[in-house]
């Protein structure tokens, strides 16, 4: 059965971790916006997005009003052309910067949204200073990670999907085992396999693939073999080995594809998160949603991998929909499913100068005030 809409309470947070490895506590982007927004942003960066592009840009128009936008280098036209994903990423950033600048003392809020994903203000924020800090709220923020291992294919009982989703707009679940969720393993598996047949599709793909270690470190964004979920001796393998190239190989396709669909069917079942309404606003939503589950599920021992391929590709798009009925705007597809072990994070992640634009001078601000 598909059952929309179901809530509970979030799971515990997580202590941080080594992903932040230190603050924000000098340079002209802390003189400019206070070592909360400062450190708020390294935070907000942890969110999850397609290939790992990091499509956000935040422009900090005064210390008190800012906005997000896209960065457009960093789109994927091939896979996403409407950018429905990107919203959702940038939806995701956005959730973890209220929830890390409320833990360290700033109230932002949300003073509207652009009407086009090219909009230079997709999200208008206002800037107060907050209550008294709680660090610990940013835990479940520096924990999180996608996992693209098999899961347990346990169902999950009602108290942990309640406390998965509780107030989350959006949401469907598809228990593993129904025949929904069969059929949704199938269309992943088949979209995923034309996905690796398209040039254009595959080309963006290896764009984006950081084989080498130094690659990673010095661009700091993209899929890298850890992050792919690889074993110790495929990652080593990859690392040394595999180029640009391998991605539009041949052999490297069709062991991708059979990956994507063992991997497919091990889980405890599927979650759709939908936008409640088209347009920018309720993708942006969506993809706050989005974190908002990802945020809970490890303190609930339960690993996440979208696996999105039938949203991109129109024919499977239309069967998914149709099986959804009018449950929204479908933007993104979960595997979800307990895992008896829960890793580190491991993606790379750009720092706040490389995405934030500071538009008023710097003798004007009083950003540290906020902090």
């Amino acid at each position: 059965m598909i059952s929309p809409g179901f809530s509970g309470t979030p799971g515990p947070a997580q202590g941080p971790g080594s992903r932040i490895q230190s603050r924000p506590t000098t340079g002209a982007l802390v003189d400019a916006i206070g070592e909360a927004m400062a450190e708020s942003l390294c935070l907000a960066a942890l969110a999850p997005s397609s290939h790992n592009t990091q499509p956000w840009l935040v422009l900090a128009h005064s210390p008190h009003h800012w906005s997000l936008a896209l960065a457009p280098d960093r789109r994927l036209p091939a896979v996403d052309p409407a950018d429905h994903e990107a919203l959702v990423s940038l939806g995701a950033f956005l959730e973890n910067l209220l929830v890390s600048a409320r833990g360290l003392g700033v109230d932002i809020e949300i003073e509207g949204y652009g009407t086009r994903p090219d909009d230079p203000e997709v999200v208008r924020l206002s800037l107060h200073k907050g209550g008294r800090p709680f660090p610990c709220m940013t835990g479940s923020v520096v924990s999180r990670r996608t996992l693209r291992t098999p899961f347990r294919e346990d169902p999950l009982p009602p108290a942990d999907l309640a406390a998965l989703s509780e107030g989350v707009p959006g949401l469907t679940w598809v228990p593993g085992g129904s025949p929904e969720a069969d059929r949704i393993r199938d269309l992943v598996a088949g979209a995923a396999r034309r996905q690796f047949e398209r040039e254009d599709a595959q080309a963006e793909l290896a764009d984006w693939l950081r084989w080498s270690k130094d690659e990673a470190t010095a661009l700091r964004d993209g899929l890298t073999p850890a992050g792919l979920g690889l074993d110790p001796l495929a990652r080593w393998w990859a690392e040394r080995f595999f180029s640009h190239d391998t991605a539009l190989s041949g052999p490297f396709r069709r062991q991708s594809a059979r990956r994507i669909s063992k991997i497919a069917g091990a889980c405890g079942g599927w979650m759709i998160v939908s936008a409640l309404a088209p347009g920018v606003a309720g993708s942006v939503e969506a993809g706050r949603a989005l974190e908002r589950v990802f945020l809970r599920a490890r303190g609930l021992k339960l690993g996440v991998h979208p696996m999105s391929q039938p949203l991109e590709e129109p024919g499977w798009r239309s069967e998914m929909e149709s099986m959804l009925g009018s449950v929204g705007y479908p933007r993104v597809l979960l595997r979800i499913g307990y895992v008896d072990h829960y890793p580190p994070p491991v993606s790379p992640r750009l720092p706040p100068t490389a995405f934030t634009r500071v538009l008023f001078p710097s003798h004007v601000t009083t950003g540290r005030t906020l902090s």
